[in-house]
């Protein structure tokens, strides 16, 4: 992108390089094994559960819901197989 190395510091601040985007977070094994036994119970939880379990986990509501996202996905892939 040639305009990242542009001397107007308009379009550089804009758009920053991929090294500088905060890393992706990763569930730990503890996390991830209440979300699926939570996702056994229910896998569709309601907006109240995903804060309740974001509170728990220490985990943003947006990514738990993601996750649920994810993981129904999932299933459902493994069920046409």
């Amino acid at each position: 992108m040639p305009f990242l190395y542009s001397t107007h510091g308009k379009l550089r601040s804009r758009i920053q390089p991929k090294s500088f985007l905060p890393r992706r977070k990763r569930v730990t094994t503890q996390q991830l094994q209440i979300l699926n036994a939570v996702f056994k119970q229910n896998p569709f939880p309601s907006i109240e559960e995903r804060f309740n379990l974001s509170e728990r986990l220490g985990i943003s509501a947006r990514s738990i819901q993601i996750w649920f996202q994810n993981k129904r996905q999932t299933v459902r892939s493994f069920a046409h197989e």
